[in-house]
């Protein structure tokens, strides 16, 4: 345990690692942000047509170091007591020998290894795989990532000598920390769910040395700090233990305030999610369409997560030549509920919950010639919202009666339109984050102040849902949400059957 420090002026550097952009910012011992702290720096998500989504890695490296650069000295002699870690979930990362990377970062939305998944399909038990490790058989995860990397450059797969998250490989560089946490070993489809170490059958399916996955530490101890030439670069961090990182779905679940079953997280970014974290006693066999991962080695994160969130209304946008926030993009806010006819499937990068179905596309049916790009705008910021309605419906069972829906991520925090019509097709209030509350990046600093002795328990930080806007269903508008999304369904099961699972 590292010192407790009494300074009411100390602070804790957050680290916030996204597919979109990686962000640091300062937060004092109450999880409220230093003002003009934050430096956030977008980064790019290299795309190609057989379904790669990945980052260059050493790009991305350099732009945490340059956010670390331009936040440690606002700390303005203040003592940084501690460094969090919000990292995206998923991300696989191959290391040789010296620790040097010879892979990009595969991201959560590369299917390139939909093959691999479908062999591994064929050879063992999903069911029996998912209750093991509390995740379903997907390109998302490491197990069909790794079968696929093995088969399709063999030399490639044969110079990794270490397998780790893109969190695990920044603390190595930076403090020598050779290991990965529970809550990003958990997101990989290849941590026993019980014992929090690497499981057998998910090693076996993915065809790998189990010698080359990192060591998971169960344990949420300080590492650090930094020496050499960072401790000479960051003086001011010269004494700051850092910790493992934790996922960023599990981040921004205690960030928002929801470390219990009675506040229940949805999230929309790029992609979307609805979580709650509980007790892992408490969850026994993850329930049905849901996963289950980990914030620590005490703490589950349960829920789900579709692969295609704002991104959709956002693609929709610049394919059709306008952006975000442009007069159409106004006027598909400002129309009926599903008064445009279409029916979308919104699923451009495949899909996750709750068919997990990698060969998954995008449709739109409907379309006349009086079809405008705000129809397609508003079409697809409803088909999101359906699938996440879907999701939140599976997740409800499993949180308290009553319980609330916080909501945080820009996609959605920018938007009144949108925030009404979740609440709408939930049929529940939701509660809108300020729109300059950063959750995720919160939720790390949170973990590593409570980590690290300096809080005793996350409730003693200041509920950041008490300065939220409340957002009521409209009655009025639930039939229509429900037809269309009824209409949704169809035509899913049309394309992917029943089940979902078809290709077309």
């Amino acid at each position: 345990m590292m010192r407790q420090s009494g300074d009411s002026d100390a602070v804790v550097l957050a680290l916030d690692i996204g597919t979109s952009s990686t962000r640091a910012l300062l937060f004092d011992r109450f999880g409220r942000s230093v003002p003009e702290s934050e430096c956030q720096i977008a980064v790019e998500m290299i795309t190609t047509a057989d379904g790669g989504a990945e980052l260059a890695t050493e790009p991305l490296f350099a732009t945490v170091l340059q956010t670390i650069d331009a936040v440690v000295p606002k700390a303005d002699g203040r003592a940084i007591v501690a460094v969090g870690i919000s990292c995206f979930w998923h991300s696989l990362v191959g290391l040789d020998g010296d620790g040097a990377p010879v892979t990009p970062v595969y991201l959560w939305a590369d299917t390139r290894s939909r093959d691999a998944v479908d062999a591994i399909r064929r050879e063992f038990d999903p069911a029996e795989l998912w209750r093991r490790t509390g995740c379903f058989l997907h390109s998302s995860y490491w197990p069909g990532k790794l079968r696929w990397l093995r088969e399709r450059d063999a030399d490639l797969f044969g110079r990794v000598r270490e397998w780790v998250a893109f969190s695990d490989l920044l603390l190595r560089r930076l403090v020598g920390y050779r290991g990965t946490s529970v809550s990003m070993a958990s997101s990989t489809a290849m941590m026993n769910r019980e014992t929090c170490q690497w499981d057998a059958l998910a090693i076996a399916a993915a065809g790998v040395d189990p010698e080359t996955l990192a060591e998971i530490n169960p344990m949420t101890e300080p590492l650090g700090p930094v020496a050499g030439e960072w401790a000479a670069r960051w003086p001011g961090l010269a004494q700051t233990p850092w910790f493992a990182g934790f996922g960023d779905g599990a981040c921004a679940n205690v960030g928002s305030g929801g470390t219990g079953p009675n506040r229940i997280a949805l999230t929309v970014g790029t992609s979307g999610a609805v979580r709650m974290v509980k007790p892992f006693a408490e969850v026994g066999e993850t329930p049905g369409d849901l996963w289950t991962y980990r914030v620590d080695a005490g703490r589950a994160v349960v829920g789900a997560a579709i692969s295609n969130g704002g991104k959709v209304p956002e693609w929709l946008a610049e394919f059709t030549g306008g952006e975000i926030g442009d007069a159409e993009w106004d006027m598909a806010a400002q129309q009926p509920v599903d008064g445009h006819g279409l029916t979308m499937l919104p699923f451009l990068a495949g899909e996750r919950a709750p068919i997990w179905n990698d060969w998954a596309t995008g449709a739109v049916v409907g379309m006349r010639l009086a079809t405008t790009r705000a129809d397609l705008i508003q079409a697809g910021m409803e088909a999101v919202t359906w699938r996440l309605a879907l999701l939140y419906r599976a997740l409800a069972g499993q949180a308290d009666a009553p319980h609330e829906i916080v909501a945080n991520g820009g996609a959605i925090l920018r938007s009144d339109a949108w925030l009404q019509l979740l609440a709408d097709a939930f049929e529940h209030p939701i509660i809108a984050l300020p729109p300059d509350e950063e959750a995720s990046a919160r939720g790390a600093a949170l973990l590593a102040l409570q980590a690290a002795g300096v809080i005793g328990s996350l409730e003693e930080a200041a509920d950041p849902a008490a300065d939220g806007r409340v957002i009521e269903p409209d009655p009025a508008r639930y039939a229509a949400c429900e037809a269309a999304m009824q209409r949704q369904e169809r035509l899913r099961a049309t394309l992917y059957g029943a089940d979902g699972k078809s290709v077309v």
